[in-house]
């Protein structure tokens, strides 16, 4: 299988395009059947902890966060969506903590690149 159609099959890529598109509904569905599915995968659990910030269901995205800081302390990821919850609820000083930590522990560029656009957020007020 190459990688572009592996794309296509891997859940969590269709999720992620599907939240690119803003079809939150479907990448929700396909997040949770990939945990009942595999309840540990943690990047599954971060992509609808992410989701769940970018629909302002912040409460479920700290929740889901909380989870996989607590099986892995320094998961960007999941540092990368307590920053942003933070941050929009108007705390930046925690949110830029997250972030750092975050930066600190980004395995990609793509990543690293989400959380410094982040941190310039917080620099431009």
């Amino acid at each position: 299988m190459t990688s572009q159609q592996d794309m296509f099959e891997n859940p969590l890529h269709r999720a992620r395009k599907l939240k690119t598109q803003r079809r939150y509904d479907e990448a929700q569905k396909i997040l949770e059947q990939e945990l009942i599915r595999q309840p540990t995968n943690l990047r599954a659990k971060a992509s609808l902890a992410d989701l769940f910030y970018r629909t302002d269901r912040h409460k479920d995205a700290l929740t889901l966060a909380g989870e996989i800081l607590r099986d892995d302390p320094d998961d960007p990821r999941a540092l990368l969506v307590m920053g942003n919850v933070l941050l929009a609820r108007k705390k930046p000083t925690e949110a830029l903590d997250y972030f750092k930590l975050a930066l600190e522990n980004a395995g990609s560029e793509s990543l690293r690149e989400k959380i410094l656009a982040a941190v310039k957020k917080i620099e431009e007020k």
